[in-house]
């Protein structure tokens, strides 16, 4: 009696051990987790990893043109034989949770449970008062000065090109006053903030602290201007960010004051008729309902405006800026600019003649269309998706910029963006 009990145990564990690896195996790959907003990883993505950058760059060009014998050697010659025992080991650990079987629904399951237990802190995030914030990073110094070093050499490089940084602030700096615990430390993101203004005031590259200029508005004013749900600032916040980057473009004599924006020059308005979903709701599974107020800022020249692909192809507007808004529910992308590697906008109604080239990330996203009324022609670049055979000084050929400006959020000291700058040197 005793042994049936302990196979009636034993029977189906062993079941399930077996069971779940030949089905993780059966079942095609998922590419994207809906319910945590991200790409899961592939085993391409564990092997690649351990190669530097200019050696996946390879890596890829030779697997795009069908020379695998080439893409082994590189492989081979890149990873020392101790790692690749390691790999081995990512491919059996973590490359099977992140394909198990029907994730999402656990996922699902697990975020309902979160909530019902009353959890504030999870999947690197926390809830209060009707907000979503994502949990303190502190960078490394190390990473910062990297950065700010591989950004002054490649201004010094271009010394009749005017140079800009802005820091576009996150929310946690703005509304940190919402609470004084510990998962808004503000002091974090100000020591960070500094060290790289100091770096680059040491060059050739004019800094635009946002954060100076948002100082001087109340809470009530700043909260209109990010989402609750979401990582991002919105359209009414890459608005005044604008504003002050305008205003610094001015003092340095980049543009006039004559041809700075104005309200005249756009149309307003909120998306009322649509439910909008952060990337932070998304980490929840979407279970947490936020009244969103999703303001859209566009120029009122736009149907004017032309639009160019890194291959000087014409890209239609509504392929590029807006390009979800028949979806419901609707996301950041949806609503303002995908993430791309590279677009241009030409507008021949632009308030100068002259042309800007902008490294992004996707706090950049809303605001083309302001950058755009100034400058007659705007390249956008993200580092994270451009086709790295194209250098910086290859886009500088291509652009022919009177200024470049570096728009990243203050939490984003990119080395991927130090990267692809020191290509170039």
């Amino acid at each position: 009696m005793k042994r049936i009990k302990l196979l009636i145990i034993i029977i189906p564990f062993a079941l399930a051990i077996f069971a779940i690896p030949i089905i993780a195996t059966i079942m095609p790959d998922e590419t994207i987790s809906n319910d945590e907003n991200r790409t899961l990883t592939s085993i391409t993505d564990i092997i690649l990893g351990k190669l530097n950058q200019e050696e996946t760059v390879h890596f890829r060009e030779a697997v795009s043109q069908k020379e695998y014998v080439a893409a082994v050697k590189i492989l081979l010659t890149g990873i020392p034989p101790m790692e690749m025992g390691k790999i081995t080991t990512s491919i059996g650990d973590f490359y099977f949770s992140e394909q198990f079987p029907y994730r999402d629904t656990l996922v699902k399951l697990y975020s309902k449970y979160l909530l019902a237990s009353g959890k504030i802190d999870a999947r690197d995030v926390y809830i209060m008062d009707g907000w979503i914030y994502p949990l303190a990073f502190d960078a490394q110094k190390s990473d910062i000065e990297a950065v700010g070093v591989a950004l002054n050499r490649m201004a010094n490089k271009y010394p009749d090109i005017e140079f800009y940084y802005q820091i576009m602030p996150h929310k946690k700096s703005m509304l940190y006053s919402l609470e004084d615990n510990k998962y808004l430390p503000y002091t974090q993101g100000e020591r960070s903030r500094q060290l790289l203004k100091d770096l680059l005031k040491q060059g050739h590259i004019n800094v635009v602290d946002t954060q100076e200029y948002f100082n001087n508005l109340s809470l009530e004013e700043k909260k209109k201007l990010y989402f609750k749900g979401d990582f991002h600032w919105n359209a009414l916040g890459a608005y005044e960010g604008m504003k002050f980057l305008q205003d610094a473009m001015v003092a340095k004599g980049t543009i006039s004051e004559d041809q700075k924006f104005s309200d005249d020059d756009f149309v307003f308005r909120t998306l009322d008729d649509k439910q909008y979903i952060g990337d932070l709701q998304v980490r929840f599974s979407g279970l947490i309902a936020l009244d969103e107020v999703v303001p859209m800022i566009e120029s009122i020249h736009k149907d004017d405006m032309t639009y160019y692909t890194i291959y000087n192809n014409i890209w239609k507007r509504e392929t590029l800026i807006g390009a979800g808004l028949d979806k419901n529910p609707i996301k950041y992308v949806d609503v303002y600019t995908e993430n791309l590697g590279y677009y241009g906008c030409i507008n021949e109604n632009a308030k100068t003649d002259k042309k800007v080239m902008v490294f992004k990330d996707s706090f950049q996203n809303p605001n083309t269309d302001m950058l755009s009324t100034i400058f007659r022609d705007v390249a956008i670049i993200d580092v994270r998706y451009i086709d790295w055979s194209f250098w910086f000084h290859h886009m500088v050929e291509k652009s022919q910029p009177d200024a470049i400006i570096f728009m990243y959020q203050e939490q984003n000291y990119s080395l991927l963006l130090k990267d692809y700058l020191l290509r170039s040197l």
